[in-house]
Parts: structure tokens; sequence; C-alpha cells
């Protein structure tokens, strides 16, 4: 410890070793302060003391000797391991990687896609409801206004009917009451009696021409029309040609020029002896 500090220590070997100077500080502070106590209460010389008669260094060197050894007793921390290098990959799993990466984007897309198309589909089957339902509203309307219309068609219909029975009936009831009166005076003068059903025959007429009646014209030696007579009999005769009326057995009658009833006649044919 007396020794040259240029002389290498004999226990030390290869072995060097950094002091802190904070330690060193530390202990120079402890030095001082153990110096001053000693002096308050007497200092005892040591053997290093009576060689050097210096209590200072003495004491220095015993502070320096105990935290060399201090140090020198802890161990020392192993360095921590270093991580094993990482191997690379073979290209054969590189080229999986890639392939899955790209297998992931393509399914990822189709996923974006069948997405965009769920939702135009979506979309159109929203627009077709409300077709259908505008549709079904309309025809529902179309079958309420079918369904008033048949109603007024119907009501407009009886309406006509019934003016058209009361228009017959009030034509009618003058005719009634002739025929009544004519009744009521049978016993009297045959002439006025034919006078007065004459009378009536025409007013029946004229009734008739009211309402849109016309006779068939069926007279005698007219050409047969199977449009509006129908023959009762076919009569050889050579009075009227062949093919015309005879005679008429019942009259026929239009309305508004449509068949109400075909007059019902006997017809010409040839007579066997061509004459």
């Amino acid at each position: 410890m007396g020794s040259d500090p240029e002389e290498p220590d004999a226990g030390a070997g290869d072995l060097s070793i950094d002091i802190d100077p904070e330690l060193i500080a530390a202990a120079m502070s402890a030095v001082d302060s153990r110096v001053g106590k000693k002096k308050k209460r007497g200092f005892a010389p040591s053997r290093l003391t009576e060689e050097t008669g210096d209590p200072v260094t003495v004491d220095l060197e015993l502070e320096v000797e105990r935290s060399h050894a201090a140090m020198t007793a802890a161990p020392l921390p192993e360095p921590a391991p270093r991580p094993a290098p990482r191997a690379a990959p073979p290209p054969e799993a590189d080229d999986e990687r890639r392939l899955a990466v790209l297998r992931l984007r393509e399914t990822t897309d189709r996923l974006r896609r069948v997405e965009a198309e769920l939702v135009r589909t979506s979309e159109a089957r929203d627009a077709l409801d409300r077709q259908v339902r505008e549709l079904r509203e309309a025809a529902q309307r179309v079958q309420n206004d079918a369904e008033q219309a048949r109603i007024r068609a119907r009501r407009d219909r009886e309406e006509i009917e019934r003016g058209a029975e009361e228009k017959v009936l009030r034509g009618l009831l003058d005719i009634v009451e002739n025929v009544e009166r004519g009744v009521a005076h049978a016993d009297a003068d045959p002439a006025r009696v034919l006078a007065g059903l004459n009378m009536i025959a025409e007013q029946f007429r004229m009734l008739l021409r009211r309402l849109g009646v016309e006779r068939i014209e069926a007279a005698p030696g007219t050409l047969f029309d199977p449009a509006q007579h129908e023959a009762l009999l076919h009569l050889p005769t050579g009075d009227v040609l062949p093919g015309c009326i005879v005679n008429e057995v019942a009259a026929g009658f239009l309305l508004r020029g449509r068949l109400m009833r075909p007059a019902r006649v006997v017809v010409a044919t040839t007579p066997p002896d061509g004459k």
C-alpha cells in the first residue's frame, strides 16, 4: 500500500478496475470526518502511522483498501445473452406468403363486389316493391271505378226502363179507357162501335210510332225477305210470282230499325202445271 503507485499490484494480475469518482469523493468525505473525530478524541497511531508519520495518509489508504476489497468481492454482472439471429425464411415460405396475401386481397375485393351487388339488389327489390304496391293500388282504384261505373250504368238502365215503361203505360191508359167506353156501348149502333174500334186501332198505331215501332211491309206480291219475313207455308199458286208473299198471317215489327218480330207470311211457289 505504501509502495510506488507506478508498480503493478502483484495480486491484481491483468484485472483493471475503474473506481467511480463519486465513490472516491464519498471516501474522502468519510476520511475527513474520521480524521476530525480522531483529532477531537485523540488519534491512536497505527503501524502505517509509525512508518509514514501521517495519520491522514494511513486512514485514506485504509479506506481505499476497504473499497477495493468490497468491489473485488462483489460479483461482476454477467452480460445479457444476445438473441440468436433469426434464420432467413426459405424462398418457398415467401412464395406461399405472397400467394396468401394475393388470395386475401382477391377475397376482399370479391367480398366488396358481393356487398355492392347486394346493396344494388336490395335497392332494386325495394323499387320493385314500391312499383308492385303502386300497381296494386292503381288496380284497386280501377276496380273500384269499374264497380261504380257498373252501378251507375245499372241505375241509368233501370231509370231508362222505368221511363220507357211509364211512357208506354201513359199511352195505353187512353186506349184502355176508349176500349172500356166501347164495351159499355156495345149494345148501341154497330156503326158507332166499329168507328170506336177503328179509333182505338189508330191510337195503338200512333203509340207504336211514338215508341219507334214500325210495321214490316208484307202486302201480297211483296218479295220474300228472310231477314224480315218468316215463311209459315209455301203455296203453289199462279196469282203472284214464285218467291213472293201470298198473304200475311201475323204482322212483323221493327224497333228503331231493329227486328222485333218477323212478319209471318205464306210464300208462293211454282204450281205443278207450270202456269
